[in-house]
């Protein structure tokens, strides 16, 4: 890896990178298999790899690099690669220095590239979420250190068709020393969960295509070694009734959306303890 001052190299599009004052580069080198030139604009877009074939030999979701261009967009900077088949690659990430990057998307991105004493208490403005239940302010004191590990230890698989909310709610536990595990379905999570049995906490999404949250948690509880897993449904479907329909099929607790994090963290840091201690 090198970081150094940069005169050029990225496009002419990069209009925060031609007036900024200096630039600086991060440079990325790696000795892999290389990427076609047909295949270097592709490899950007959600879901897209360098092998796109169904027997690749490489795993991954093809999401690193798209989410990696969206976040250096919201700090004025632009990413490139130039590969050579064979050989290997270098990826580059150009950045403005000395003017602030104005964020013009969602947060959910932004939030990311905040101070950190910002970020503890940001907003994750794409998913909608808002503080929702002010009577869970003192248990979000309890959880919001995340820079004190609250969170160490514990195991959580989060459900959720949309990629964003996945990576949004992924930082955010990350921050507090969680392991995560991101799925996009609830075939995903059974599978999962037979894999890696000692998972503490499931953060459940409801509307899925196919199998969606409710049979997902049912199909959890049908299997022994299951029922006591802490579930919370985290959800936008916010109609009448809602949270009853959750606990009916099986959730212990219910997040509506929108909800801000401390309120999602004043309700997952009670459930990773008790859960550890039941599934222990």
């Amino acid at each position: 890896m090198r970081a150094q001052l940069a005169l050029d190299g990225w496009s002419a599009n990069a209009s925060e990178l031609g007036t900024a004052p200096s630039v600086v580069a991060f440079s990325v080198t790696d000795t892999g298999i290389g990427i076609g030139a047909d295949e270097q604009q592709r490899i950007f877009e959600a879901f897209a790899q360098g092998d796109g074939t169904s027997a690749r030999a490489y795993g991954g979701t093809g999401l690193g690099l798209s989410i990696s261009r969206e976040l250096v967009g919201l700090l004025g900077g632009e990413i490139t690669v130039a590969s050579t088949l064979g050989e290997g690659s270098t990826f580059t990430v150009y950045l403005p220095l000395g003017k602030r990057a104005t964020v013009a998307r969602g947060e959910s991105l932004a939030v990311a590239a905040a101070p950190a004493q910002e970020r503890s208490t940001a907003i994750v403005a794409e998913s909608g979420w808002r503080d929702r239940d002010p009577s869970r302010g003192a248990k979000a004191a309890e959880f919001n250190g995340l820079d004190d590990r609250p969170f160490e230890g514990k195991k959580v698989l989060v459900v959720d068709d949309d990629f964003r909310n996945v990576f949004a709610l992924t930082a955010l536990l990350e921050r507090g020393h969680a392991d995560v595990i991101g799925v996009e379905s609830g075939e995903d999570a059974l599978a999962t969960l037979e894999r890696d049995p000692d998972i503490d906490l499931v953060l459940m999404d409801i509307m899925m295509p196919g199998m969606d949250g409710y049979d997902t948690i049912r199909a959890i509880r049908a299997i022994d070694k299951f029922k006591s897993l802490a579930i919370l449904a985290v959800t936008g479907k916010v109609v009448g009734g809602e949270r009853r329909r959750c606990l009916d099929a099986g959730a212990n607790d219910y997040v509506p959306k929108p909800v801000d994090t401390a309120e999602l963290l004043a309700v997952v840091g009670p459930w990773l303890v008790s859960s550890a201690q039941a599934m222990g």
